[in-house]
């Protein structure tokens, strides 16, 4: 079981790079030459929303180039945690860093969705188009009972070598 979570991990971690790429092209793309993209967009849209919708088409690729890190960093943690708990050593240091570090790449995760959520908002009040965004309680709820969760190993950690100091 431990296993195949391990190489679906791997195979995840995978697919967020591949789709990550493209995302990182086009930031370039908007970053190097802004003019060309908004000529092509003029000729779907008002001219005058051109602007608020190249904005927010940058805004969500530095999303994207911010995520598909922080997704790497969670994969790779988990899957160490993984390999721990298959040696019999889930409670160790490492694993308690692991979490630590999954619970700060989700809160930035939920700090990246939350800037691409106002970039959205905005950007559909100015054009009157929807861009489809809302927001998502659950990515700071997790945050936390991870950070929560590596307090707990920690603790269980120190009470089991306590335990075996006494003996």
């Amino acid at each position: 079981m431990l296993r195949t979570a391990h190489l679906v991990l791997g195979i995840l971690n995978g697919l967020n790079w591949a789709l990550g790429v493209p995302f990182v092209l086009l930031f370039a793309f908007l970053t190097i030459e802004p003019s060309a993209l908004p000529s092509q967009i003029a000729t779907e849209f008002d001219p005058r929303e051109t602007g608020a919708l190249v904005r927010w088409l940058w805004v969500a690729c530095a999303v994207s180039i911010l995520t598909v890190p922080l997704a790497h960093i969670i994969f790779t943690r988990l899957r160490r945690m993984i390999r721990d708990a298959e040696q019999g050593d889930a409670f160790s240091p490492a694993s308690i860093g692991s979490l630590r570090t999954i619970a700060l790449c989700m809160l930035g995760i939920g700090v990246g969705d939350l800037a691409f959520g106002l970039t959205s908002i905005d950007v559909s009040e100015q054009t009157g188009e929807y861009l489809g965004w809302s927001p998502s309680l659950s990515i700071w709820l997790v945050s936390g009972l991870l950070l929560v969760l590596a307090r707990i190993f920690a603790e269980g950690l120190a009470m089991r070598e306590d335990l075996e100091g006494t003996v």
